[in-house]
């Protein structure tokens, strides 16, 4: 009844979000945009995505190595994939982790946690990357003049997930801090004891590897910029004439909202917010719903069918190795 009752409410919030986008959205200036589509930035934008992926999975194989989980380049290339398939079909952008968690510690046994939690850890440092990134162009754009007093504290907003972010991840990893603020004790102290100390263990892993972590993060801070490159090519192609600068000043805060599961695809928040991005920044808010959809078109549903091809081919391949086992 639950299962139903989140559902609905999902789908409701779908509703909605879809009925607000489209009561703002100028019909014939969509339609205008999308009939003088230059093809060749399009095209750009998913060679962009294709580097963006290509760095994405040697990050994640980085990690695993790490944690002791060898995978070949073109499994975790595959289940990359079948990730993106599943963010269509479940809530929020971070739905096909799950799935890729479950793919990944199948069959691992005792190191079974270590796989899943590095995909956890695979989307930390994708969130550290895009914040830094995103926050040094904020440090750089004059907000004043650009966007106006409204957005004056998204810098200071980005600082504090920043330093959440690092200051925990220092937290859990350094034996002296771990120490001085009791840590472990205080972690004693919560329910499902073992269950915690195995994530813990899972997580602890990562400590001898400082110099890889430092190899993910810059990883994480490149395939970021190929990211902030491909959606302001497809800007690019629906005509908008945003400079890059402002475009990678606001992509690290839309994409970091978008994620918040909040309806199936998160349809129509990725909307909202480019909409009204675009709109301070004295462009129109249908160019950025235009902006946004085609962004998801291209690559949130145009490689995640690529990933429901993948997603087919292990289902097909387990199924032939359990008629001959």
């Amino acid at each position: 009844m639950k299962r139903w009752l989140g559902l609905g409410a999902k789908l409701a919030a779908l509703g909605l979000l879809v009925w607000y986008v489209l009561s703002q959205v100028q019909l014939q200036e969509l339609s205008q945009h999308f009939r003088t589509l230059q093809w060749n930035w399009l095209f750009a934008a998913a060679g962009f995505w294709c580097i963006l992926l290509i760095l994405v999975t040697l990050r994640w194989q980085i990690l695993l190595a790490s944690a002791g989980v060898p995978l070949s380049f073109e499994r975790a290339l595959r289940y990359c994939f079948v990730g993106y398939f599943f963010n269509n079909v479940l809530p929020g952008l971070t739905g096909g982790d799950v799935v890729r968690a479950v793919l990944v510690a199948r069959g691992r046994q005792d190191r079974r946690l270590r796989a899943a939690v590095s995909v956890f850890v695979d989307r930390v440092f994708g969130l550290l990357g895009l914040l830094l990134l995103g926050g040094s162009m904020l440090l750089l754009t004059p907000w004043n003049e650009q966007l106006g007093g409204q957005w004056k504290n998204a810098p200071l907003a980005v600082g504090v997930l920043l330093l959440a972010l690092i200051g925990g991840g220092i937290l859990i990893l350094s034996r002296r801090l771990r120490q001085r603020f009791r840590l472990d004790r205080l972690l004693q102290k919560f329910p499902f004891a073992s269950q915690r100390e195995a994530l813990d263990d899972a997580l602890l892993v990562y400590r001898p590897h400082a110099p890889r972590l430092l190899l993910v993060l810059a990883l994480s801070i490149l395939l970021q910029g190929f990211a902030m490159l491909s959606f302001w090519a497809v800007g690019q192609s629906l005509s908008s004439e945003l400079p890059l600068r402002l475009v990678a000043a606001i992509f690290p805060v839309a994409q970091t909202l978008s994620s918040v599961p909040v309806a199936p695809g998160n349809w129509g928040v990725g909307e909202t917010i480019y909409g009204h991005f675009f709109q301070s920044m004295g462009a129109t808010f249908t160019l950025g719903v235009a902006v946004s959809v085609l962004f998801r078109l291209l690559t949130q549903v145009g490689f995640g069918l690529l990933g429901g091809l993948a997603w087919f081919g292990l289902r097909r391949q387990s199924s032939s190795q359990d008629e001959l086992s």
